[in-house]
């Protein structure tokens, strides 16, 4: 097994840290690409210490890095990823045990990370760290041109994302990306459904692409009397002109 070595990025650049990130996603399920502002708002939404990443190499080599953040005593593992060359030989292991020893310098009593099914090893490391799987989460990427179309008689008005936050965050389940400080750092475009009765459903998102092409949806909540069409209703709302909607459904 390689003597591997390990550092915070503390000593990095954002492009430096983002050409590391992006080089240990190739070649996987999820093939992320950012660019610096991109993981420079990441981090910053999300409450990422550059202090507490693991950066880890053999040698000169550089073969993965942990994104790791905290609020309070809870911790979250935003990106973790190694090399295609260096994948199958231990090195998650060897840096998830690293990433765990830097938690606990930091205090934390809880961590919770998100792993895709379909990268059959990573759910096999983390139940050997010790992590429990609670629920599954998805990723939706929906075509605009699919939402249904449906006569309605509700209204779509727009809101102040702080003035809606609870109704939004009302019966979630807990997720670090949809936090209340979380969306109020986003920040984003907001909106309320009303029917004659009055509010029945709130959505918060955001579009992204230069030219608004892509809506990303941060959170939506739905009274018990709002519906499926009332949702799509929303949703054709917030896409306006964009071609796509993602969802990450915690």
């Amino acid at each position: 097994m390689s003597d591997y070595t390990f550092t915070d990025a503390l000593g990095y650049s954002m492009e430096q840290l983002v050409e590391m990130v992006n080089r240990c996603y190739k070649q996987s399920y999820l093939p992320l690409q950012q660019t610096p502002l991109e993981l420079a708002r990441y981090c910053q939404y999300n409450n990422m210490d550059l202090g507490s990443i693991v950066v880890m190499f053999d040698g000169d080599n550089f073969v993965g890095c942990s994104l790791l953040a905290t609020r309070n005593r809870r911790g979250w593992l935003g990106g973790f990823g190694i090399v295609p060359e260096y994948r199958g030989r231990g090195a998650g292991r060897a840096m998830l045990t690293r990433q765990l020893a830097v938690a606990r310098t930091f205090g934390l009593t809880q961590l919770q990370l998100e792993v895709p099914l379909q990268s059959t090893p990573a759910p096999r490391l983390g139940e050997s760290a010790g992590f429990e799987s609670r629920r599954d989460v998805f990723d939706l990427l929906l075509a605009t041109k699919a939402l249904p179309h449906h006569a309605s008689t509700a209204s779509i008005s727009p809101a102040n994302p702080e003035q809606i936050m609870d109704l939004l965050l009302q019966g979630q389940q807990p997720a670090w990306t949809r936090e209340r400080i979380n969306l109020l750092v986003k920040g984003g475009e907001a909106i309320v459904l009303s029917h004659a009765s009055g509010a029945t459903a709130a959505m918060m998102y955001r579009r992204r692409g230069s030219h608004g092409e892509k809506v990303q949806l941060y959170a939506a909540a739905l009274s018990n009397y709002a519906g499926a069409n009332d949702f799509a209703l929303m949703l054709r709302h917030a896409a306006d002109s964009a071609t796509s909607i993602s969802i990450h459904n915690e």
